[in-house]
């Protein structure tokens, strides 16, 4: 689809989302406000995670006699507290949002606890406030599950490779050191520079390279020798790019190597029948994707648009989920949702997710012991 193609598809289903607002706001008093961005860098990310929240919403409320209703709120312009403040003045019950992350931290940064139970849709390095709740696809949240399914398949020594990026630098060192507190060895934090050579990189990661002197006076020459680093396997901590690339340049080099990665080197959308550079490796996938809900039949609609996020959309489905729970006296928890087994802990909502490995037809889970 072309750029004008894509803009006019954003601002048509940002107009449906507006429209929506106001008819489901026509229609019942008790209402949930939605303070997601309709402009701006995060305005894709928002309608993936909308039409997930509308998804559910409309199944939850096909036989309920007094539905709960969704209230739209564009976060992409001024004060997000103003508009919370907003949004609680027009009598929300129940507000799910920002997606911000620099919104969030804005709300939570008074240290004033919330005037009404609010789903926050990022992570925050600010304390969490009373009758608020922050729920995100972080990507720590899957460090756990690899851990314990490599250490259960017999991994000892892994190499830890990482794109030269901050955030993935972090990631790489939380798990480095889950990987050290559950017995295991790190060979090596490595980043993989965004502009050198990634075969290069790899050969000189997997390989250590030594000189020997073989025969004698003019015959004498110096070969290069490479023996493989003892490494059992490789933790991949890095985005789709660098992540669909490893595995043939690993065949290239006749290191046939276990891979666990992170969620964000697999790109579930364009590669539904396109699994061959990932055989083999082992992740974490939200358990909506695995089990393919009826919802998602609506995701469908969107995958001529290469931005679009499955993931997000069923961020969103648990998102209406996740509300109608904590709207409760007393939520119960655990909580099965479609992004993972969810558990409260002091105001952050956790994920534990299944392991998966991928084969030619896309992941299967893999059976635990």
């Amino acid at each position: 689809m072309s750029l004008e193609g894509q803009t006019a598809a954003v601002a048509a289903r940002s107009a449906l989302f507006m429209f929506l607002g106001l008819a489901l706001s026509l229609t019942s008093p008790a209402f949930d406000a939605v303070l997601l961005p309709q402009q701006g860098p995060w305005a894709q990310a928002a309608d993936d995670l909308s039409l997930g929240l509308i998804a559910a919403y409309a199944q939850s409320n096909r036989t309920s006699s007094n539905p709960t209703e969704l209230r739209f709120y564009d976060s992409s312009q001024g004060d997000i507290r103003a508009l919370y403040a907003s949004a609680v003045h027009d009598g929300a019950d129940f507000i799910i949002g920002p997606l911000e992350k620099d919104k969030v931290d804005a709300l939570l940064s008074d240290g004033q606890g919330f005037a009404v139970k609010t789903l926050l849709l990022n992570r925050s390095t600010q304390a969490p406030l009373a009758q608020s709740w922050q729920f995100s696809l972080s990507l720590e949240d899957e460090i756990p599950t690899l851990v314990t399914t490599a250490r259960r398949a017999g991994i000892e020594h892994a190499l830890i490779v990482y794109d030269d990026d901050g955030n993935y630098a972090q990631r790489a060192h939380t798990w480095a050191q889950a990987w050290r507190a559950a017995g295991g060895s790190v060979i090596e934090e490595a980043a993989l520079p965004a502009h050198a050579t990634l075969m290069k990189t790899l050969q000189s990661l997997l390989f250590s390279t030594s000189e020997q002197k073989r025969g004698h006076g003019r015959h004498a020459r110096r070969v290069i020798l490479q023996t493989p680093r003892p490494i059992d396997a490789l933790f991949i901590a890095c985005g789709q790019r660098n992540g669909s690339q490893i595995y043939p340049l690993l065949q290239h080099l006749h290191r046939n190597l276990p891979r666990y990665a992170l969620s964000s080197a697999v790109d579930m959308p364009s590669r539904r029948t396109q699994w061959q550079d990932l055989i083999g490796l082992v992740y974490t996938e939200l358990p909506g994707l695995l089990q393919a809900p009826d919802s998602l039949r609506l995701f469908d609609v969107l995958m001529h648009e290469r931005s679009s996020d499955q993931r997000l959309f069923v961020m969103g489905m648990d998102s209406w989920a996740l509300a109608r729970q904590l709207g409760t006296d007393h939520p119960s928890w655990p909580y099965q949702g479609l992004t993972g087994r969810i558990d409260a802990q002091q105001g952050l909502l956790q994920r534990q997710l299944p392991a998966s490995r991928i084969a030619g037809d896309g992941p299967h889970l893999i059976e635990q012991p």
